[in-house]
């Protein structure tokens, strides 16, 4: 239930839902809340709050996911948490809100797993989301065992995603995915890919497979 007013670009909105053992197309969720009180053309403060729990995709299992944001729109901060089998990722982004699109950066983003993998934001990278074109400079994961790059860019017309990532243990990546398996070595990945126009994704994609 709630409220929407202002202009469709750039709504005021005051919301709240919650719902629990949803089902649809092979996708279930145990239960989830929100609550939205987001202004983006005012100076006072906004906030957002949604919480899901045991996100079911096939075989790929989240056990959380949290967001946040909080702030007037014009400096805002949000904040990502996500729990998963053998992995746990964590961002914090800030940035303002302007004509309907955000422009910010993201500030920090850890991602931690088995095989001790730990890795963490190098610098902060440029973030901007409008329903007319969103992107992320090129920003990189750094630490042990691995390392991970990647940008991306998106209008309604065409997409195009760049990856790479070098010594990814196999076990974190495939975490959950099959309990009676254990996956052993790493992998380095370079991958580009593009569309848009309602045409099929394209690209190259290359993967090499190391016992260690």
């Amino acid at each position: 239930s709630g409220t929407l007013r202002g202009p469709l670009t750039s709504p005021d909105v005051l919301a709240s839902a919650q719902g629990a053992d949803i089902l649809y197309d092979g996708v279930s969720l145990a239960g989830f809340t929100a609550r939205v009180d987001f202004d983006p053309t005012s100076q006072r403060r906004s906030a957002i709050d949604a919480h899901l729990r045991q996100l079911r995709l096939n075989r790929r299992v989240v056990h959380s996911m949290d967001f946040t944001l909080e702030g007037p729109a014009s400096a805002a901060s949000a904040h990502l948490d996500i729990q998963a089998p053998g992995l746990h990722l964590a961002a914090a982004a800030s940035g303002g809100f302007r004509s309907g699109a955000f422009s910010g950066q993201l500030e920090s983003l850890a991602l931690t797993g088995s095989d001790s993998l730990r890795l963490h934001l190098e610098q902060p990278a440029a973030l901007t989301l409008s329903p007319a074109a969103s992107g992320i400079e090129r920003f990189c994961l750094i630490g042990t065992p691995g390392n991970l790059c990647a940008q991306g860019n998106w209008t309604p017309a065409a997409w195009s995603t760049v990856l790479t990532a070098s010594r990814l243990p196999l076990s974190t990546l495939t975490a959950g995915r099959t309990p009676a398996v254990e996956y052993q070595g790493a992998i380095d990945v370079a991958a580009r890919l593009f569309g848009g126009g309602g045409n099929p994704a394209q690209g190259t994609l290359r993967v090499d497979l190391s016992h260690g």
